[in-house]
């Protein structure tokens, strides 16, 4: 059954009641715009030893206008440099993708924390929702979530995308209805 949280606090007392297990994986998703980052950020502020790994930095940029979100994202390297080294308890660093040169180059340092919060609309997608121990659902009106990703992506080659995307998150959540697999509900307005 999925359970609404008010506010990050709220969110962050949830994760701590239920994080006896360690390591412990937080996967927030949501569409684009819906404040996801934010909602991640916040909430790895408010708890001791975590991280926020972004599933932009695993953005397959030739394939950022395909058809279906999932082939946006390289979500087997996920697996691979991030949750098999996380959950065996083993310092991680990941490639992201460097938007300027389209490369893929090591993070700054080693993450060595016991939670991680996955942050991005396909985080409790295959083959990642094997790893989730909290599933997260950032819930704004998509209007609202487009107008913020329009304002943020402002000036950027990817402000031109937005009609596409917005099309493209409005057919995976029909087809994947992840706000109704998530385990927690947040609002994100």
């Amino acid at each position: 059954m999925t359970q609404r949280v008010q506010t990050v606090e709220d969110l962050a007392q949830l994760v701590e009641a239920q994080r006896s297990k360690r390591p412990f994986v937080v996967a927030i998703a949501g569409r684009g715009g819906a404040g996801k980052s934010t909602v991640a950020h916040q909430l790895a502020m408010r708890l001791i030893d975590s991280a926020v790994v972004p599933l932009d930095d695993f953005l397959v940029k030739a394939s950022m206008l395909a058809p279906r979100v999932e082939d946006h994202f390289d979500l087997l390297r996920v697996e691979r440099e991030v949750l098999i080294s996380f959950t065996q308890g083993l310092p991680f660093n990941y490639r992201r993708l460097d938007w300027d040169t389209g490369l893929l180059v090591p993070i700054d340092g080693v993450i060595d924390s016991t939670l991680i919060v996955l942050e991005g609309i396909c985080a409790f997608e295959p083959p990642l929702e094997a790893y989730v121990d909290l599933s997260v659902w950032v819930d704004t009106p998509a209007n609202v979530a487009t107008e913020r990703g329009r304002e943020r992506d402002e000036g950027t080659e990817n402000v031109h995308h937005w009609d596409v995307w917005e099309r493209q998150d409005t057919d995976f959540l029909a087809r994947r209805q992840p706000e109704r697999r998530a385990s927690v509900v947040i609002s994100g307005s």
